[in-house]
């Protein structure tokens, strides 16, 4: 059949509704949990266990007596229906970017909205609500409405001061937060050296923040190389020269500057609000934490220490990563610049662990939400911006654009 990746994958025309196998499912401690009882009272039987996965990554180790408790049933019901545990290792979103069983073509399902961030890999992934990913662990299937896709074409040479991060926010800004409702955003990359894997997750994680459905890379020869070195199966799933998209859209990042999403929920150059004081900058989530943000890190603070009086939290996105960036010296580095390193976890991107801010707290975060009391007190405050442009402000202890800081 003739059309997008999305078409493709699903077999059939956008706007027409289907029931097609699930690849791999996952759920975390935030919302399996929710499903126990229901499951038991429907006598369910899970569909196929070595399609599951169950991740701790909120609660991560719990903090408070109540999130103990629930994970503490949801451990029991993994040992109970013999279902594979990522017990600490990391993100969900991470470990399944990290996963051999996603890739091109595969349908993955999660309990969690940013699950379209393996959409970097070429997989169809996205998120579902508790009484769907119940549908799904019991039938193995789910019902899917084939949405259009937006093709966005990304061209020109990334400037050394720009990340994902700021490609993805700068979609936003012409789109805005409703622009791609139930569409899929089908990122094409024709830049002069191709965009990071670490990158592309980053935009894919927050196409679900432009109301996406999927948010997708097509597949390519560093999308080949990610899955080679990381074991898995490759096809070669591409759009048809004439598929149809609902737009298209050109982006030329050589022309993009750093950016910010201010707490108002728009989007600005981080020049319009640099000077800004915060006391807070978080460098990690489902949305940063990889080795290319411990790289941006190291950039930066191989030459310059931590402002005094700000509070700057790092957290890898996976136990993976963390070794790694130990290895290279890069965790040692954000330590002796002033940075507290904390155990791969979602930390307090969802304001239910560690690092919470408080009363009048203005935070610089690499991660993708930051409407009010998302990170801590309804009275704070949260800037979302790359990892260059949070380490920079963590240096100058005020919003600072990386430029200053990369020849």
């Amino acid at each position: 059949m003739s059309g997008t990746i999305t078409e493709k994958v699903l077999g059939s025309p956008s706007n027409s509704f289907v029931d097609v196998g699930v690849d791999l499912l996952m759920g975390h401690d935030g919302t399996a949990s929710l499903i126990i009882d229901r499951f038991y009272q429907d006598g369910g039987l899970i569909w196929d266990t070595s399609k599951i996965l169950i991740v701790f990554d909120h609660f991560a180790p719990p903090a408070t007596v109540e999130r103990a408790n629930i994970q503490n049933k949801l451990f029991e019901f993994v040992i109970n229906e013999k279902i594979p545990l990522k017990l600490y290792e990391g993100i969900a979103h991470q470990l399944l970017l990290e996963d051999p069983k996603v890739g091109p073509g595969t349908i993955v399902i999660g309990a969690d909205s940013h699950t379209t961030t393996v959409g970097a890999t070429g997989a169809l992934a996205t998120g579902i609500g508790a009484t769907d990913f119940l549908n799904v662990l019991t039938s193995g299937e789910i019902w899917l409405k084939v949405p259009e896709s937006i093709k966005v074409i990304l061209t020109g040479k990334l400037p050394i001061y720009i990340q994902g991060k700021d490609i993805i926010l700068a979609l936003l800004g012409q789109l805005g937060p409703d622009g791609a409702n139930y569409r899929c955003l089908e990122f094409h990359d024709l830049t002069d050296d191709g965009i990071s894997m670490d990158s592309r997750a980053t935009i894919c994680n927050m196409a679900v923040d432009l109301g996406a459905k999927f948010g997708l890379f097509s597949p390519d020869d560093i999308t080949k190389e990610y899955i080679k070195k990381r074991g898995g199966n490759w096809q070669d799933i591409t759009p048809d020269s004439d598929a149809r998209y609902q737009k298209e859209i050109v982006m030329q990042v050589d022309e993009l500057s750093p950016l910010l999403l201010d707490p108002k929920g728009q989007v600005v150059s981080v020049e319009k609000v640099e000077g800004t004081k915060v006391t807070q900058i978080f460098l990690g989530s489902c949305t940063s934490g990889r080795l290319e943000d411990f790289v941006a890190m190291d950039k930066i603070y191989k030459q310059h220490s931590l402002s005094s009086y700000i509070k700057t939290i790092v957290i890898p996105a996976s136990q993976k990563i963390f070794r790694t960036a130990i290895d290279f010296g890069y965790i040692q580095t954000c330590m002796d610049a002033g940075a507290v390193v904390l155990n791969s976890s979602c930390g307090p991107c969802c304001n239910i662990d560690k690092g919470l801010i408080g009363d009048g707290e203005i935070c610089v975060s690499t991660s993708n939400r930051n409407y009010a009391g998302r990170m801590g007190s309804l009275k704070s405050h949260v800037y979302l911006a790359s990892t260059l442009t949070a380490a920079a402000t963590s240096v100058m202890g005020k919003i600072a654009d990386p430029r200053r800081f990369l020849s």
